[in-house]
């Protein structure tokens, strides 16, 4: 009888290639390369990472130096406006200083001080170096008045302006008040007293007070 066939791959077992062997060049190239796309991508990362800081960098800048007129968000108050309104049945002649536009009152009011029986005109000012000082006056020379007007201070000296003595509050150095209006000057004037208080320095003060006193006829400029 004829053998049946042998069916050999049947009998014989499938044998998987084999990758072939790499050799020590292969391995350290592939190695190189492998630390050369890691740095790469390092790189690129660090490159981000410094293109946002600069970014940063300009708008902070131009946040800081760029200069911002922000006069048009504060509560203006025209108080020339205000002080001819009232002038007629005032009870003292109105301290209304001509100052230019660079000055922005945010308040003008004229009061009764029931606790003195005075009458109390007040302008609140915004200086044109961004500082702050107000003109308190009452309608007549009233030495408890003042005194309340500036209690707990105490008087540091005398100044004179515009041919006027004026009796100095400075507590600029008392840290008790750093933030708050630190300066202050006062005077008898034309029958009233006068307050300036504030947080500008010495050179706006005094033109602020040269403009009062002119416009109330007193001082050297107005003589």
């Amino acid at each position: 009888m004829p053998e049946a066939p042998v069916d050999e791959s049947a009998q014989a077992p499938s044998v998987e290639p084999q990758p072939a062997a790499r050799s020590a060049e292969d391995i350290a190239r592939e190695q190189q390369e492998f630390a050369a796309k890691q740095r790469r991508a390092k790189q690129t990362v660090r490159n981000l990472l410094i293109a946002l800081l600069a970014c940063l960098g300009v708008v902070v800048v131009l946040l800081v130096a760029v200069p911002r007129d922000d006069s048009s968000r504060l509560s203006t108050v025209d108080f020339h406006q205000v002080a001819d309104g009232l002038q007629d049945s005032a009870a003292m002649t109105l301290a209304v200083p001509d100052v230019d536009d660079r000055w922005i009152a945010n308040r003008a009011d004229y009061t009764p001080d029931t606790d003195t029986g005075l009458d109390v005109w007040y302008v609140g000012l915004r200086t044109p170096n961004k500082q702050f000082i107000s003109i308190t006056q009452s309608s007549e020379v009233n030495a408890t008045w003042q005194v309340q007007q500036l209690t707990p201070r105490k008087a540091t000296g005398t100044t004179t302006i515009d041919g006027v003595e004026f009796t100095v509050y400075d507590q600029r150095d008392d840290s008790d008040y750093a933030g708050r209006s630190d300066y202050a000057l006062t005077a008898d004037v034309d029958g009233t007293t006068l307050i300036f208080n504030g947080t500008a320095d010495d050179d706006e003060f005094a033109q602020l007070v040269t403009a009062t006193l002119t416009s109330m006829g007193a001082g050297s400029e107005a003589s």
